[in-house]
């Protein structure tokens, strides 16, 4: 009994800290919407609850059933805490303060459908300003083989997006606020948003 408690206890030390860890990314870069990160909170609030309910019930079956809920979302978890800190270093962020992310957003016509995703835009064409920084253009070489075009301002960056020139932009929010007008907040729609790395 005791040793059954005590791996009970171990297994959820280790689920909390990964969840901690996986929140803390999540938080850090930005990704994702308030909405979305409150969600996710309740729902391992939730499955924390099962969890304990099933360590602590003394059918075996039961208790088995929460070892295997424990390891599948840690593994799950662990897998993402891997996956965003190979692509934004935010673990060790956290003690260095060594980089710091600005948010960029990909932006598509609205009067285009076809164009829904970033995967859509495989082989195509996006513009981006000159002056954004050069690891923008490494960002882009993960995105299905985007090809980009830079343009000297905001103004040509649009028509060319408005003629048929490239078939999106991708533009900083700071940027989007700094130079918004009437075509970037009712003729475009934000397809992708992500976290790039400034050194």
């Amino acid at each position: 009994m005791v040793k059954k408690y005590t791996l009970a206890a171990i297994l959820i030390n280790f689920f909390v800290i990964s969840f901690i860890l996986l929140f803390i990314g999540l938080v850090t870069i930005r990704n994702l919407n308030t909405l979305t990160i409150i969600s996710i909170f309740i729902l391992f609030i939730g499955i924390l609850l099962f969890i304990i309910k099933s360590y602590l019930s003394t059918n075996n079956f039961v208790y088995n059933i929460g070892i295997f809920v424990t390891l599948l979302t840690s593994i799950i978890m662990i897998y993402n805490i891997v996956y965003l800190n190979n692509k934004y270093s935010y673990i060790e962020n956290i003690y260095s303060n060594k980089y710091t992310y600005e948010t960029y957003n990909i932006y598509v016509r609205k009067s285009n459908t076809v164009y829904n995703n970033v995967s859509k835009l495989k082989g195509k064409k996006i513009g981006m300003l000159s002056n954004n920084q050069e690891s923008i253009k490494e960002y882009l070489k993960d995105l299905e083989n985007i090809n980009y075009y830079e343009y000297d301002d905001i103004n040509n960056l649009i028509k060319a997006i408005e003629g048929g020139e490239i078939q999106s932009l991708i533009i900083s929010k700071e940027d989007y606020q700094k130079y918004s007008n009437d075509y970037l907040k009712y003729k475009l729609k934000a397809i992708y948003t992500g976290q790039i790395k400034k050194s």
